[in-house]
């Protein structure tokens, strides 16, 4: 039992020295290798760690030593009467007893560590195979949904296509060979393992359009390297409110860029809201403003319908007012051309309760916070474009 549960604590230890670097490092193995093969990996090591038997490798991480753990002994009771030798004589001198054969135990109890030794091994077969099982039908559904297997599923597709004067592709690389303008909405840790796998269908003639914030033209230029020919290459920031035609864009290109894929891109996002090309450089500070803005007016939109619930007014209305104010005063700077200070100005009169409300935001550090919002913005695009 004691040779069990110490193969059981060394293969705990030696999995733990294993397991510490793969969560240090699973943001980056997401960016660049594909999910089944981080599936297949777990998988392997959950196995490993269900199954406490000796493999021949040439060395192991952790060893636990038994022999080296110190022992305690107890001291002799000093109130206990010295025992005091019998003298040997022919007296006492006992013949051997017969021991009777100990008879061979009849549903004998499991001993505690023993029995945890066997409730963590099913424990750990269990989640092997719950991992194995979500990793199979998560890629069954996956190609499923890629490859629609009935004519009905096909037939509906074909309609959706005819509806909305698109083409239909059973992979991604099919559709980047079949496309001018290649756009690619991913996540900035996920770019590369999707350039890999479009590369080979990109090529001259083709526009790559990207997205994902902090990834640079540079960046992306290396990722593309195995292309079929030099694809122009761009990038685009949005944000949320180019859903509903109010988005405000940034557009930016790689040095030699041809001035009609610039307009091309421009005016396939036109509908989107506003586009303006700037600066690479200034991409990052862009998104800081514009793109993670909206999320910075929320808040502030709610907090100005909780204190019109506060004083009195219904949830529903004191929401419409705050939305519909913050869209007339945004509409105001841009239209009248007045700095906001000024239009701020305008509204405040002397003594009165405007003057008042803002008096309380400075004293709360309006200001501030929402300068420092932008800053955490802008580093943390930053942070992103270095992979």
């Amino acid at each position: 039992m004691e040779s069990l549960f110490v193969r059981v604590l060394t293969l705990s230890l030696t999995g733990s020295a294993v397991l510490l670097p793969l969560l240090l490092l699973a943001p980056r193995l997401r960016g660049r290798y594909a999910a089944g093969t981080l599936s297949v990996l777990w998988l392997v090591l959950a196995l490993r760690m269900a199954l406490p038997v000796p493999l021949s490798l040439p060395w192991t991480a952790v060893t636990v030593d038994v022999s080296a753990l110190p022992s305690v002994t107890l001291p002799a009771d000093p109130r206990a009467p010295a025992e005091v030798p019998e003298p040997a004589g022919p007296e006492s001198v006992e013949p051997p007893r017969a021991v009777p054969p100990a008879a061979a135990p009849e549903g004998r109890p499991l001993p505690l560590l023993e029995l945890a030794a066997w409730v963590w091994l099913a424990g750990g077969l269990a989640l092997a195979g719950y991992q194995g099982a979500a990793y199979l039908l998560t890629r069954r559904r996956l190609l499923r949904g890629a490859q629609p297997g009935t004519e009905e599923e096909r037939a509906q597709l074909a309609a959706l296509a005819a509806e909305l004067g698109c083409a239909v592709a059973e992979d991604n690389r099919v559709a980047a060979a079949q496309a001018e303008y290649v756009f690619l909405c991913v996540k900035p840790q996920m770019m590369e393992g999707v350039l890999s796998e479009l590369v080979p269908a990109l090529g001259d003639g083709q526009a790559v359009v990207s997205i994902a914030a902090g990834l640079t033209c540079e960046t992306l230029r290396g990722w593309l390297a195995g292309a079929q020919g030099r694809p122009a290459l761009l990038r685009v920031m949005p944000n949320t409110p180019a859903a509903i035609g109010r988005g405000m864009l940034a557009l930016c290109a790689e040095a030699g860029t041809a001035e009609e894929r610039l307009a091309g891109v421009e005016a396939l996002l036109a509908p989107a809201g506003r586009v303006e090309r700037i600066a690479e450089g200034q991409m990052d500070a862009f998104s800081a403003v514009a793109g993670c803005g909206p999320a910075f007016v929320y808040p502030f939109i709610e907090a100005l319908a909780d204190g019109g619930v506060k004083v009195g007014l219904p949830r529903g209305q004191a929401m419409t007012y705050a939305a519909q104010m913050v869209l007339g005063a945004a509409a105001m700077v841009l239209e009248s051309g007045k700095h906001p200070g000024q239009l701020k100005d305008e509204v405040c009169s002397p003594g009165g309760s405007t003057i008042a409300g803002v008096a309380a935001l400075e004293e709360r550090g309006f200001r501030s916070a929402a300068i420092q919002a932008v800053e955490a913005a802008f580093r943390r695009n930053q942070e992103l474009g270095k992979v």
